[in-house]
């Protein structure tokens, strides 16, 4: 594959680029931003835009492919912006694949330039200019996408529209401006009096690999610009002005881009960066790419050993956070509201720390070396005053202090934060307490609900809150998924009620938590939360669930069929051996799946 020459780094294929200056008042100002009419993924000179509308990828997402996909581009056509949204949509169907129980289906694009996240963005700047913080300006930048993907950072959703391009640019001027009309800001840049140094410095750090000769002359003709363009201004800050407002608007900058031909290994820049915004959400540190361009990342070994060192820092504990409260949803917690006549006790800061209780709870297990057994074994758990009640345990102030809830708490499942939000005002909610256990731990695909979904109803006089659960989903159509799949794990739970509290009696009758399961093979029956927690931890089809949203996380697109020997490999490492979440990830950064390009867009 050709490698980048001109045009601020835009890679030589006939893609109409163009540049142009812009003049605004009262003193003439230099706006340089690169346009493509195409994805730049996708190399291709097609003229169409198109929307974003093929199917969600990923284990149990709805369908495969899709008849056009927008890409990830930056810019827009005939707008001025960094790059294109415009894409060719790749629909190919790759078939589905069994492992442990669950079924991997999906057709990721494998875009060879992804755009950065908003909170990637913003690091990358801060980390770019040695900003003492965030520049704060992606809360006004069109929002990041939703779409159908579990993480954030799935291909998937970014690309760029047009007004998210004019977003950049916009942002590009303000950082630029606030920078170099800031005396101790410039000057945090290093350099001082050096154009050509700075340029190699910031240049290299913004493209993620080393400029071409053509880029730094490219970018030393902008600064030379500046005695004309903005004479107010010294020339080192006039040309850093210009200079840094072209550099944050370049293709390179706003996205991570692939250029090593299909099925070759990345290049160590091209690694250094997809480790870093995979741990960071930012650019490579000076360290990381330093030891890309030496050769450091060209093996497995190598770049394990990196990878092994950075696990342990605070940036990627940011990182291990956002994968589990994006998996488990667990901002959702903070937002419980309760009836305040049966819990006038439950307030906002409950939620709040219930939510925060969970956090540390992954924390620990991240960092005390644990796996998935842990997540639905460990007693380990965190608690306040706030909500020291509900778990029966004594602690005073604010602060969250760790604690041991016992062997009838075991794991996730049983932490009040997952079980309050998996409640109505009042009582527990078995359905969505069984759906989220079998979609999040399972893997399980469930089908819709048919038709509209009645309001579950208080239970009657000397009714269960199970009874009532049985009676409203019935026999037919709603019965054969509740009574067979979706109830029976939500009523293991019955033992909790609405808030998480322990309980055995309901409504004047003893607490019936008995079941089997239908998506672990075998059927097997359990008689409360503590066997249904050691039959999911014990279980492939949790592993092989885990494996796969911990791969779609870290390539940062779905997961399909093709990725059944990886999924396969790491189920077995944290089924058979144990393996740590560090572990898992060290073993996935080392997977073709993440060291190699692929075949795609």
């Amino acid at each position: 594959m050709d490698k980048p020459a001109s045009n601020l780094g835009l890679p030589p294929r006939p893609r109409k680029l163009r540049t142009w200056f812009r003049a605004s008042a009262p003193v003439a100002l230099l706006s340089l931003i690169a346009a493509c009419n195409a994805n730049l993924g996708a190399f291709d000179d097609s003229d169409s835009s198109v929307s974003p509308d093929g199917a969600g990828a990923g284990v149990g997402g709805p369908g495969a492919g899709g008849s056009g996909a927008t890409g990830s581009g930056s810019g827009g056509n005939n707008q001025s912006g960094s790059g294109s949204s415009s894409s060719q949509g790749g629909g190919a169907t790759i078939p589905p694949a069994e492992v442990g129980g669950i079924t991997i289906e999906g057709s990721p694009k494998h875009f060879r330039v992804v755009r950065l996240t908003h909170e990637q963005w913003e690091k990358s700047v801060r980390d770019l200019l040695k900003l003492p913080q965030e520049p704060g300006l992606a809360s006004t930048f069109f929002p990041d996408p939703k779409g159908g993907a579990l993480f954030s950072n799935n291909e998937e959703g970014l690309y760029v529209t047009d007004t998210l391009a004019s977003d950049y640019e916009r942002a590009a001027q303000t950082v630029a401006d606030n920078v170099t009309k800031d005396s101790t800001a410039l000057a945090r840049l290093g350099n001082a009096n050096n154009p050509d140094a700075l340029i190699q410095e910031l240049g290299t750090k913004a493209h993620k690999r080393p400029l071409t000769t053509e880029e730094v002359a490219e970018y030393r003709a902008l600064w030379n610009l500046a005695p004309e363009l903005l004479p107010d201004m010294s020339p080192f800050a006039g040309g850093a002005r210009i200079f840094l407002e072209a550099l944050l608007q370049s293709p390179y900058f706003v996205h991570r881009v692939v250029l090593a031909d299909d099925g070759a290994r990345l290049s160590g820049p091209e690694l250094a960066a997809k480790v870093s915004y995979l741990l960071f959400d930012s650019l490579p540190s000076d360290e990381l790419l330093a030891a890309a361009q030496t050769g450091a990342l060209d093996t497995n070994a190598g770049l394990a050993a990196k990878v092994e060192e950075l696990l342990d820092s605070d940036e990627a504990m940011a990182s291990i956070r956002r994968f589990f409260n994006e998996y488990y949803g667990l901002d959702r917690e903070a937002n419980v509201v309760k009836d305040e006549t049966a819990f006038p006790n439950f307030t906002e800061a409950t939620a709040i720390a219930l939510r925060d209780a969970d956090v540390r709870f992954f924390d620990f297990i991240y960092n005390s070396d644990g796996g998935v057994r842990d997540i639905f074994l460990s007693t380990v758990g965190f608690a306040n005053q706030q909500i020291a009640s509900i778990y029966g345990v004594n602690v005073n102030g604010n602060q969250l202090q760790q604690v041991d809830l016992g062997a009838d708490r075991p794991g996730f499942l049983t932490r009040a934060g997952f079980l309050a939000v998996n409640g109505t005002l009042k009582q527990p909610d078995p359905i969505h307490r069984g759906v989220d256990i079998n979609r999040k731990m399972l893997c399980a695909i469930l089908d819709p609900p048919p038709g509209v979904i009645p309001p579950i109803p208080a239970p009657k006089a000397g009714q269960t809150n199970r009874e009532a659960i049985t009676e409203l989903t019935g026999e037919g159509v709603c019965g054969e998924c509740h009574n067979g799949t979706i109830n029976p794990p939500g009523f293991a739970l019955e033992s909790f009620d609405a808030i998480g509290k322990a309980r055995t009696m309901d409504n004047g009758k003893p607490i019936d938590t008995t079941g089997t399961f239908a998506k672990i093979p075998g059927n097997p029956a359990f008689e409360g939360p503590k066997d249904m927690a050691k039959i999911i931890a014990d279980s492939e089809t949790a592993h092989a669930c885990f494996s796969a949203r911990l791969a779609e996380y870290a390539l940062m697109r779905g997961v399909s069929g093709n990725d059944k020997d990886l999924v396969e490999s790491l189920m077995k490492q944290s089924h058979d051996s144990d393996a740590s979440i560090k572990e898992l990830i060290l073993a996935l950064v080392q997977s073709p799946a993440f060291t190699n390009a692929k075949t795609g867009n």
